[in-house]
């Protein structure tokens, strides 16, 4: 199986959706990156876990978008003791430079101290739910497409084997010929050097059994 890969997940319920992108890349070991929303971090672990339960090794990307469209997800209050102190702030520091004004509602909305923003806690056991479905689902297109691409190599591989041995086998077959039509070339140049003068065979031999060896 190659280590490469890609996929997407996707679940959705109560108003909430989770998307998830996965990617794998070769690499030694496992090492997952995750990137993930605040609200979701309390699985992390859980999220790690699940992975390596089918993912052995690769570089694992990991991108997870929230998005809670529900309603009632936030609140806000208006902190009346504060506001009313900068209001109080406001209005002397008006009087103190003389100025014939009174402090604007929106210079006052512009104080973050003024608002509470409460949000209301998490159904951990529903984003659970639905985080692991998306994650499921891509991590079983990612499966899907590591298989793919492995078969592909597989089968390159097969055929770049099968193109080595048969060079191998046409080496072998022409190797006993090669270095006989190079005895017959030595021979004949020989002769023409030494003007038909008589060859030392002993040392002829020698020499063809020297190339034989080192073109093996």
């Amino acid at each position: 199986m190659s280590m490469t890969g890609f996929g997407t997940g996707k679940a959705e319920g109560n108003n909430r959706e989770i998307t998830i992108e996965l990617k794998t890349v070769n690499n030694r070991y496992l090492d997952i990156n995750l990137r993930m929303p605040r609200a979701l971090s309390v699985l992390e672990e859980s999220l790690r876990k699940r992975i390596q339960q089918k993912i052995a090794r690769g570089r694992v990307e990991v991108y997870i978008s929230y998005q809670n469209n529900s309603q009632e997800q936030v609140s806000v209050s208006v902190n009346e003791p504060v506001a009313e102190a900068y209001y109080k702030a406001l209005t002397a520091l008006a009087g103190k430079f003389q100025l014939d004004m009174k402090p604007d509602l929106g210079v006052l909305a512009d104080i973050d101290d003024i608002f509470i923003v409460e949000k209301p806690e998490e159904d951990e056991e529903l984003l659970k739910e639905l985080l692991f479905s998306a994650l499921d689902e891509a991590l079983n297109a990612v499966i899907k497409m590591r298989k793919q691409e492995g078969s592909f190599l597989a089968e390159d591989l097969k055929q770049r084997s099968l193109r080595i041995e048969n060079m191998v086998k046409q080496i072998e077959q022409r190797s006993s010929v090669v270095v006989e039509e190079y005895r017959q070339k030595l021979e004949q140049r020989l002769k023409e050097m030494l003007n038909n003068t008589e060859l030392d065979e002993a040392r002829f031999q020698a020499e063809v059994v020297y190339f034989a060896d080192r073109s093996n």
